[in-house]
């Protein structure tokens, strides 16, 4: 893995000095890459799954007894869950990473207080947009493509409870992977009481789980009763 990185500083950061440039190259050298990448997979392998479903959908299902094509709430729900994941990653970003100013990507094991330290963390934060980014343009491709099936079912109430369920899954995979088992950096770094910071943020996103799929659940059942 550091054969891999070797070097890596002169793509990723052009601009950055060398002293920088050795740092970033520390993180990306094993375990550190593997632990920071860690979440970006976890969320992958979500939002691949979630991509799947939007583009399989339910097909065309009809009663049994009927001959009336149900609309599919599936492919368009899928794709709102994704957007969600994506844009509750830029929420977190933008809120706690920038606006606020809480925490950073690498706040707890490298603590942003020299002007280095502080830039290898907004490489990472630069890093986590990225992937969001490439998360929501993935949301927007399976949202276009649901949308243009005849079959599927349109509502703004299914953009509401997807996107929460999609916000929630993100800050739950997130926090328990970045918070918790790695511990690279927590919601409120510097606060004596992080921990109540990180278990509060986890109970918030759980609740809003439970919320968004207990209405997802009520609209597929209206939705199959029809």
């Amino acid at each position: 893995m550091k054969i891999i990185s070797l070097h890596s500083s002169r793509y990723l950061c052009i601009s950055c000095n060398k002293n920088v440039g050795s740092m970033i190259n520390e993180t990306l050298s094993a375990p550190n890459v593997f632990i920071l990448l860690s979440s970006f997979i976890a969320i992958a392998v979500v939002v691949g799954f979630c991509y799947y479903f939007s583009v399989k959908g339910l097909k065309y299902y009809r009663f049994a007894n009927a001959h009336v094509t149900l609309l599919d709430p599936v492919p368009l729900s899928f794709a709102w869950i994704i957007l969600g994941i994506g844009i509750g990653g830029f929420i977190d970003g933008i809120l706690f990473h920038q606006i606020l100013q809480w925490h950073s990507m690498l706040s707890v094991t490298l603590p942003p207080d020299t002007l280095d330290a502080k830039s290898v963390n907004m490489f990472w934060d630069g890093i986590f947009h990225a992937f969001t980014l490439i998360v929501v343009l993935i949301g927007l491709i399976a949202f276009w493509k649901a949308s243009r099936q005849s079959h599927t079912e349109k509502s703004g109430k299914l953009l509401a409870c997807s996107m929460l369920c999609g916000w929630a899954l993100f800050n739950l995979i997130e926090g328990v992977i970045n918070h918790h088992i790695f511990s690279i950096h927590s919601i409120r770094d510097k606060d004596a009481d992080s921990d109540y910071y990180n278990y509060a943020f986890l109970i918030i996103s759980a609740i809003m789980l439970i919320l968004g799929t207990f209405m997802l659940s009520r609209y597929y059942k209206n939705v199959f009763k029809r």
